[in-house]
């Protein structure tokens, strides 16, 4: 899943050294039951984020546009 989206991160002219991408899979509980939660945490020098590995793993050139957004906002 991570390699997936440094490939695209890559292909789109993205230093991927610069990120810091970290793959997550927790439990979370609530009353009454509990999900799996996994994502991938993206910190970048202007924020951070959490990406769905659901959804990067239909396309990671979906989650390349949320990143190269925040690469390109001032903080």
């Amino acid at each position: 899943m991570l390699q997936s989206l440094k490939d695209a991160l890559s292909a789109a002219g993205i230093n991927v050294q610069g990120l810091n991408l970290t793959l997550h899979d927790t439990t979370e509980t609530y009353p009454g039951g509990s999900y799996e939660n996994r994502y991938i945490s993206v910190d970048t020098p202007n924020g951070s984020a959490g990406l769905m590995t659901d959804l990067v793993a239909i396309n990671p050139n979906i989650a390349v546009q949320d990143i190269k957004r925040m690469l390109s906002s001032n903080g």
